[in-house]
């Protein structure tokens, strides 16, 4: 116990006699004189003029801290300011033993409240590139002092509450950096480095750390070199695994893990600098789940903030920026088994491969499982000129017509019905309203055999309001059988005039629509042309015109023209006064076949004349008797709008 106590005491002795002995070199030593070599050493590793405005100091510890007051470094001579940095304060704090011997090494080196500028000139050369400097040298500093200078060994970096401004010399842009706090310890170099940064890049507040290779690996070229971050950007859980090195004049990554929230990507990752060129990423990324919501480069609330009012309407006018896609240049793939959307959603898997140049982003051989079926198709975004423009060319096949149905917000009232949905669009502008008010091209949907599903809003009201007025013989409660469906809409600059290409055939008739869908006013105006498929009833050719459907696209109103219903009436009370035979004078019976209107619709076959008065059904397709008087009862009642 005695030993430990002796040694003990000799260790607080020693460490007095040094704190006394640096005090006394401190307080008799020319303190310019050792900032002499700090700035040769500086300007000589930069090729800048390096300056130092107020007289240093020195706070004696057992680690003393050399204080310096506005340090300032010059800019490349073609930089767009006169200094690369300008800082409130340096501190430098160096290893006591060396400082007796008049020597510095330092152990933490700090910037506080630096600013920092970070440019490139038209060519893409940085100004972080040091060499030979244009500004007028130094005084030369005396050999000792430069040998002193030499015994330079950085154990830790730190920036506090700094602004740093990045700037593109080919564009102009600017992306600021604000720099709460930035910690980087690698003291022995042969050991990892060790990161951490916490502050806003771009607005984007980000706190991450990690660790990398030894700086001694990076200095000798021995490649891989890895690296390793966590922490969360822009509210989101994140981190970054990879192994990098050297490749084509830049940086290649491989056995990447990217994790963004739930989302994890895997695979390869290139970063390479181009000469009077945006920079390019190639990439081969693949991943079993990736949200839809971890793609946002904006914090959860901040999105919501941003999402702006829908003022009534269907298509939000809220502007859609396309900054990011002029930001870089891109190639690469992209492979994820399932796509979730912020709504819980899912689809998958997800096939695609993605180009972006100079702002003009093509995704080609894009196949997308979706809605029961599967969708293939190209994109195109043109945002090198404002307004941007957009291509849409897909072709989704064997999709479920319910599933569609609850993404636009309506029941699944519909059983089977497989939907096919073609479009060969373009569009342009910057909010959705402006995509759907220029919308140009076919739109195609062509659903089959299905069941409409009895007691249920899930088509919408105005579509069974519809449904009732050209039918009025259809059960109450009944369900309805549907062969098929056809929406084909010619539109050009967001407005379609329609002519017999709006369709639908059930087991008891068959209908078609003229008229026109107007997306830049969200508006519908269509005018209903039934035809009774089996069966006696009133002659529903007669009320050709007079089912219209008309107003908002969110809530269009079904309504019976009252000259198309005079017309029925009569019929009406033709049937009840003389029977069936009234209709067979007037011509009122209907043919009981098929029908062609979806094929009209579709565009593959013409439209059948329509029977001349007083014809006759041919032998062998008389209609099946019904009861009159329930027909005049449920005419009567649909008539009168009850």
């Amino acid at each position: 116990m005695r030993i430990f106590v002796r040694i003990l005491l000799g260790v607080v002795a020693l460490l007095a006699v040094l704190v006394v002995g640096a005090a006394v070199v401190i307080a008799t030593i020319d303190k310019r004189a050792l900032l002499a070599p700090l700035e040769a050493r500086l300007e000589k590793a930069t090729g800048r003029e390096v300056t130092v405005g107020g007289e240093p100091r020195i706070d004696l510890s057992l680690t003393p801290t050399l204080v310096l007051e506005d340090v300032a470094i010059a800019n490349a001579p073609w930089g767009s300011a006169k200094e690369m940095l300008r800082a409130k304060r340096v501190e430098a704090q160096v290893a006591l033993l060396p400082l007796l011997s008049r020597r510095i090494e330092l152990m933490r080196f700090t910037l506080v409240e630096p600013g920092i500028l970070l440019e490139t000139d038209r060519s893409g050369a940085g100004n972080w590139s040091f060499g030979a400097s244009a500004a007028a040298p130094a005084a030369p500093a005396a050999p000792a002092d430069v040998t002193a200078a030499s015994a330079f060994a950085l154990g830790e970096f730190v920036i506090e509450r700094g602004e740093v401004r990045y700037r593109d010399g080919r564009t102009g842009e600017a992306t600021p950096i604000v720099v709460e706090r930035l910690y980087v310890r690698g003291r022995d170099p042969q050991q990892p480095l060790v990161a951490q940064f916490r502050g806003r890049v771009a607005d984007l507040p980000v706190d991450v750390e990690g660790t990398f290779g030894p700086l001694a690996a990076l200095q000798a070229g021995r490649w891989p070199w890895p690296v390793s971050l966590e922490g969360e950007v822009a509210g989101r859980r994140t981190g970054v695994q990879a192994k990098v090195r050297p490749d084509a004049g830049g940086i290649a990554a491989g056995d990447v893990v990217l994790v963004r929230g739930a989302s994890r990507l895997t695979g390869s990752v290139a970063y390479q600098p181009r000469e009077g060129r945006k920079p390019l990423w190639r990439f081969d990324l693949a991943a079993p789940v990736l949200q839809a919501g971890d793609l946002a480069l904006a914090a959860p609330a901040t999105v919501a903030a941003t999402a702006g009012p829908r003022d009534g309407r269907l298509f939000p006018a809220t502007p859609v920026a396309f900054d990011a896609l002029r930001a870089a240049d891109a190639q690469g793939t992209l492979a994820v088994e399932s796509l979730v959307l912020e709504d819980g959603r899912r689809f998958g898997p997800l096939r695609a491969k993605i180009a972006l140049d100079a702002g003009r982003l093509v995704v080609d051989d894009l196949a997308l499982g979706a809605y029961g079926g599967t969708t293939r198709g190209r994109i195109v975004v043109d945002a090198r000129a404002a307004p941007a423009s957009i291509a849409l060319r897909l072709d989704g096949r064997a999709l479920d017509l319910g599933a569609l149905l609850a993404a636009a917000g309506l029941e699944r009232s519909v059983q089977g019905a497989k939907t096919d949905v073609t479009l060969d669009v373009t569009m342009r502008g910057g909010s959705p309203r402006a995509w759907a008010s220029s919308l140009t091209g076919p739109v195609v949907v062509s659903v089959g055999g299905g069941t409409i599903v009895p007691g249920t809003q899930g088509l919408g009201t105005p579509l069974l309001k519809a449904l009732d007025a050209i039918d009025p013989m259809r059960a109450a409660g009944g369900p309805t059988r549907l062969a098929c469906a056809v929406v084909r809409l010619p539109l050009r600059d967001g407005v379609a005039r329609v002519d017999r290409s709006i369709a639908l055939q059930t087991d008891q008739l068959g209908a078609s629509a003229s008229g026109t869908v107007d997306l830049r006013n969200e508006t519908v105006d269509l005018s209903v042309a039934p035809r009774l498929r089996v069966g006696v009833s009133v002659d529903l050719a007669k009320l050709a015109g007079a089912v219209r459907i008309r107003g908002s696209l969110a809530d269009p109103g079904v309504t019976i023209d009252p000259l198309g219903a005079v017309a029925a009436a009569a019929d009406v009370r033709a049937l009840a006064r003389e029977g069936p035979a009234a209709l067979l004078r007037g011509g009122g019976l209907v043919a009981t076949s098929p029908g062609n209107e979806c094929a009209v619709a579709l565009g593959t076959a013409r439209p059948e004349a329509a029977p001349a008065p007083g014809a006759v059904p041919p032998p062998g397709r008389s209609p099946a008797p019904r009861d009159p008087a329930r027909d005049v009862e449920q005419a009567l009642r649909k008539l009168l709008g009850r």
